[in-house]
């Protein structure tokens, strides 16, 4: 049997807010979902929704802490840095035009590879 591994993921809801979901992977890929958590953003309080993110960001990292060792990432700061970097991405989507998007997703995504690669160096 392949060995399981625990992956995390938060992800933007359409209402706004964030939907933190934890799911098992067997060789990489998803099998099952494990535990879903709504963070729903006040739009009077929270209208960016930023609030509602960092109590996802520290239920998912409660959750990290409490996984078995191989299912940790090491690089705990590259993992927040990239996540913050497409929540700006998601952010930006709702001001600016089509075109200034398609670059602002190709910058963002070549700092994330180079990220990665040096990481992996």
């Amino acid at each position: 049997m392949p060995p399981e591994q625990r992956g995390y993921s938060i992800e933007p809801r359409l209402e706004g807010g964030w939907l933190l979901a934890e799911y098992v992977l067997v060789n990489g890929k998803p099998t099952r979902g494990e535990r879903l958590v709504h963070f729903p953003a006040d739009h009077r309080t929270d209208p960016t929704g930023e609030v509602a993110y960092e109590h996802a960001l520290r239920e998912a990292e409660a959750w990290r802490r409490q996984s078995p060792a191989p299912d940790r990432r090491a690089n705990e700061a590259l993992r927040h840095g990239v996540t913050r970097l497409r929540l700006a991405e998601f952010t930006a989507a709702e001001y600016l035009p089509d075109d200034h998007m398609r670059e602002l997703t190709a910058a963002i995504d070549a700092v994330v590879a180079l990220l990665r690669q040096q990481l992996e160096a």
